[in-house]
């Protein structure tokens, strides 16, 4: 019976590894593509900074004189074309939350059942993180579309903290449960690793901690 529920919480577990994975390696495909554009961007503003900052630095051109003598050697053309784009600041991840995010509703087609399915247990220093998983299986059960006041955080990687700071502050609820679910789903131990070393499935548990469903 023990090793039923082992293989039976195998066949859960791999395919939601292999699905959260690969919306993982996505996100970080299309980030590195934004990235390698931002590249290319930012070397062609780094050339026309190269022209600007002398003349704005030579103390013998009349300050009255530098704006039109910018404009002649570097065209206007050119100007446009470097203003026309805003240049936001990266996030610490390079915005692969913000990307994995837009892959929500697709995750969200199977991690409430794989939850429901597998009875997670933690070692030393996850007491917040099985908290936040309680949390969570109580919303998807009773259908709660925000996360409760007071629910745990503190697991949350310090990279994608300030995603949840902003949604926080701007009152934006359902950003927020976006990016508080995406953070439980990426630390728990079946996929990520993160904290391995002190969380694991219950197949490393007593096999009564995972109590497979009767099939129909």
């Amino acid at each position: 019976m023990a090793q039923a529920a082992v293989d039976q919480l195998d066949e859960v577990v791999a395919p939601f590894d292999q699905a959260v994975s690969a919306r993982e390696s996505r996100a970080k495909s299309k980030t590195d593509e934004a990235l390698v554009e931002r590249a290319k961007k930012g070397e062609a503003r780094q050339l026309v900074m190269e022209m600007i900052l002398p003349v704005q630095a030579d103390p013998s051109i009349p300050d009255d004189e530098v704006g039109g003598m910018l404009r002649e050697r570097i065209g206007m053309q050119r100007l446009r074309e470097i203003t026309s784009d805003a240049w936001k600041p990266l996030p610490p991840e390079h915005g692969r939350l913000s990307e994995l995010e837009s892959s929500y509703t697709c995750l969200r087609q199977f991690t409430p059942n794989v939850l429901a399915a597998i009875d997670f247990q933690g070692g030393p220093g996850t007491a917040e993180l099985m908290e936040a998983v309680a949390v969570l299986k109580e919303m998807n059960r009773l259908g709660g579309r925000k996360v409760p006041t007071g629910a745990p955080s503190g697991f949350v990687p310090a990279k994608y903290a300030d995603y949840l700071a902003k949604a926080r502050k701007s009152g934006e609820g359902t950003a927020y449960r976006h990016y508080w679910e995406l953070c439980v789903i990426l630390c728990l131990p079946a996929r990520s690793g993160w904290m391995k070393t002190s969380i694991w499935r219950c197949r490393r548990c007593r096999p009564r901690t995972y109590r497979p469903r009767p099939r129909r």
